[in-house]
C-alpha cells in the first residue's frame, strides 16, 4: 500500500509540477498542488519505521519537491511598518442571492480602492450606493461574468478600458496620483478546457510584459483563475519582474465558498518592486463562491 502511495504521489507531483505547461488537465490538477504532498508523510514514516532506505530515499526527494513551491508562502519576510494604501479585490458574482452582504462588507473595509469582478447590470445599480464615498473610478457592466468595476475614494488619473490576450475579455488600467500607482484589474477565462486555458495565459502573459516594459509601482489585481502552483503563474511572475503579495503570510485560498474551507487561491494581487505588502488577508463569505482579499501595501515610488 505504502509503495503504491508513492507511487501514486510521484505521478502527481512530477506531473503537475514540471508538465502543467504541457497539457491543460495537468496545469488544472496543478492547482491542487498542496494537498498532493499529504500522502508522501506517512509514506517517509512508514518506509522509516520499516528501514526501506530505497523507497524513503525517493519519499523525501518527493517530499522536497512538493514543499519548494510552498517555500516563499511560510518563509517570513521583512515588511514596512505603516501602509498609505488598502486595496479590496472581490468577486461579487453575478448571481448573488444576497448582494446587501457583499456592500455592507465592502463599506466596513475602509478601503482605497476597490477591484471588482463579475459585475453586471443589476450589480452596477448596487454599487453606486457607493459613489458618494468613492467617486472616482469605472464600473464596466458586462453580463457574461466578465464585468470589472475600479472604484476609488482617491482621485485618479485616468481610467480605462484595454484588452490583453486573445480572449478579448477586458482589463481596466486605472492610474492613481497619490500614491502613484498603475492597478491593473483584470479577469481571465477560467481553464475549462485547452482554448479557455490558452487565452488565460495569453491574458496573463501579455499583462506581465506591460509589467516588464515600464519599472513602475504596478499591481495586477484579480480573479485570475488561476494559482500559484500552475507554471503559467510562475512564468506571469517571472516575466512580469513581480511577486505574489501573499509571499511570508501563508496560503490563503479564496475559492470556493461552498466547501467547509477555500481550497484553492485563485484571487491575486501581484505587485511590482516599488509596491511592499504590509497586510493581507482573505475575507469572510459575501455570497458570492469566491472570497475577496483585502491588503494593506506600501508604495514607495511611481517609477524609478
Amino acid at each position: 500500500m505504502a509503495d503504491r502511495l508513492l507511487v501514486f504521489s510521484a505521478v502527481l507531483v512530477i506531473g503537475t509540477g514540471g508538465c502543467g505547461s504541457l497539457w491543460w488537465m495537468l496545469d488544472l490538477w496543478s492547482h491542487f498542488w498542496p494537498f498532493y504532498g499529504l500522502g508522501l508523510v506517512p509514506v517517509v514514516f512508514w518506509q522509516g519505521t520499516r528501514r526501506r532506505w530505497g523507497q524513503l530515499a525517493w519519499a523525501v526527494v518527493l517530499t522536497l519537491v512538493w514543499l519548494w513551491p510552498l517555500g516563499p508562502y511560510v518563509v517570513s519576510r521583512n515588511r514596512p511598518s505603516s501602509f498609505n494604501l488598502r486595496i479590496v479585490v472581490a468577486n461579487l458574482f453575478a448571481e448573488n442571492p444576497t448582494p446587501e452582504v457583499a456592500l455592507q462588507f465592502l463599506r466596513e473595509q475602509d478601503a482605497d480602492v476597490f477591484v471588482l469582478l463579475e459585475v453586471d447590470a443589476e450589480w452596477m445599480t448596487h454599487l453606486t450606493t457607493l459613489s458618494e464615498d468613492y467617486p472616482f473610478g469605472k464600473i464596466l457592466p458586462r453580463e457574461d461574468n466578465f464585468g470589472l468595476a475600479v472604484l476609488s475614494r482617491r482621485p485618479l488619473e485616468s481610467v480605462v478600458q484595454k484588452h490583453f490576450g486573445t480572449a478579448r475579455v477586458p482589463t481596466l488600467i486605472a492610474e492613481l496620483a497619490d500614491p502613484p500607482l498603475r492597478i491593473l484589474a483584470t479577469h481571465p477565462l477560467p481553464p475549462m478546457g485547452a482554448t479557455n486555458t490558452a487565452h488565460r495565459d495569453s491574458q496573463l502573459t501579455e499583462l506581465a510584459e506591460l509589467c516588464a516594459a515600464e519599472d513602475r509601482a504596478t499591481i495586477i489585481a484579480g480573479d485570475l483563475n488561476i494559482t500559484p502552483w500552475s507554471s503559467t503563474f510562475r512564468n506571469t511572475l517571472t516575466l512580469g519582474r513581480l511577486a505574489d503579495s501573499a509571499w511570508g503570510l501563508g496560503i490563503q485560498p479564496t475559492w470556493p465558498t461552498w466547501t467547509p474551507a477555500p481550497l484553492i487561491p485563485i484571487d491575486h494581487l501581484l505587485t511590482s518592486r516599488q509596491v511592499q505588502t504590509v497586510r493581507r488577508h482573505v475575507g469572510p463569505a459575501i455570497g458570492s463562491d469566491h472570497r475577496p482579499v483585502v491588503i494593506d501595501i506600501a508604495v514607495s515610488a511611481g517609477i524609478d
